[in-house]
């Protein structure tokens, strides 16, 4: 097992250099001058468009550039916002992740307590009417997005109703049950569409497990129905379903951000929302950078589950 540990490991450090290219490549992708456009496009001086060259050292080769970045972004330094205040990027990110982190595992807390039953008793039952009303519920809260149910939401539980806020976040160190109040809903908004994919998935993955020769002999043997399932049969159908919820728990990370807006929480959307409205590069590429390597590391986690899971994965 440490072997397989130690190889997906070290496969990902090409990857993530990779990444860290992308992300600083973002300079490139500015339409014309990057120095201009950022400090103003045509409206800007002569005199800002060189102190916004100097300050980004875009007057240096590309692979100095990057290789100064680099080393600056190794040691939790990605530089400060250009416009607004003296907190820098690192610090900006520090104070927003917890915010987007607590919405990412409530949702992923919702996905799992609808995604999981659901495609177990789907899953058992394949072709009665508690299969077909999952398939149809399933298909329903994957083609619904998110943002619009977000709206649904807010309109029958907060403006009909008025049981929930509509919109607002308080911290959980502040007010315990005030930050679950404002929880509920953006997490419900995100985690239907994650449980509906990990039903499905579960679901698939639970009726062909069960038609394994093992698990026939396992009945043969009189082992009643709830320790088969339990016991042998999920074990086994949990290997497909770790990528599903590891791809989706890395997405809520990284695809709260319309929520966030929605509901005016300050996490990492609102961050980097206004950071895209007045071309803040460097805000830009330490959300991107710190989102795209929780991502990786999202799946290494998954990798290294279906080694525990799977002794074959493991001697791959």
């Amino acid at each position: 097992m440490g072997s397989f540990i130690l190889r997906r490991v070290l496969a990902l450090i090409p990857l993530l250099l990779l990444i860290t290219f992308i992300v600083y490549a973002l300079v490139l992708v500015i339409p014309g001058d990057p120095a201009r456009t950022l400090a103003g496009g045509t409206k800007a001086t002569p005199q800002a468009v060189q102190a916004m060259r100097l300050r980004l050292h875009l007057n240096e080769p590309i692979y100095q550039q990057y290789w100064r970045w680099l080393t600056q972004a190794l040691q939790g330094n990605l530089g400060k916002p250009l416009f607004g205040g003296s907190q820098t990027v690192a610090e900006g990110i520090r104070t927003r992740f917890p915010v987007t982190l607590s919405l990412a595992v409530g949702a992923m807390f919702v996905a799992l307590v609808i995604g999981v039953p659901a495609g177990i008793i789907s899953g058992i039952r394949a072709g009665s009417w508690q299969d077909r009303s999952t398939t149809f519920g399933t298909s329903l809260g994957i083609a619904v997005p998110d943002f619009w149910l977000a709206m649904m939401l807010v309109v029958v539980f907060a403006v009909k109703t008025h049981l929930l806020p509509a919109t607002g976040y308080v911290s959980i160190t502040k007010d315990p049950l005030g930050w679950l109040q404002d929880m509920i809903l953006p997490c419900l908004a995100l985690g239907v569409a994650g449980g509906a994919s990990i039903a499905r998935q579960l679901r698939g993955a639970l009726i062909d497990v069960l038609d394994q020769d093992y698990i026939r002999t396992a009945r043969s043997m009189g082992l009643k129905n709830r320790k088969i399932i339990g016991v042998y049969a999920l074990k086994n159908a949990a290997t497909p379903v770790l990528t599903v919820i590891g791809l989706q728990f890395a997405y809520l990370l990284g695809g709260t951000f319309i929520i966030e807006q929605i509901f005016s929480i300050p996490g990492l959307g609102s961050y980097i929302l206004g950071a895209i409205d007045t071309k803040d590069l460097p805000v830009i590429q330490g959300v991107v950078l710190v989102t795209a390597v929780i991502f990786v590391f999202v799946n290494l986690v998954v990798d290294i589950s279906y080694g525990y899971l799977s002794p074959k994965v493991r001697a791959q």
